[in-house]
């Protein structure tokens, strides 16, 4: 997967890889495939997570 825009522009176009999911609705019910997280996430803290984005 790419972004084709994001709020941080160094990540547009740059690919990142999820494990499929046919359930899988928002960009937040996606698991990263090859890192513990994806590039834009940060630290994961308790009660961190990302919006809900929907999944094109």
């Amino acid at each position: 997967l790419h972004f084709i825009q994001c709020r941080d522009s160094d990540l547009v176009g740059k690919p990142f890889f999820a494990k499929y999911d046919p359930e899988a609705v928002w960009l937040d019910d996606l698991k990263p495939a090859f890192a513990d997280r994806f590039p834009w996430q940060g630290p994961r803290t308790e009660g961190s997570g990302a919006s809900r984005l929907p999944v094109v």
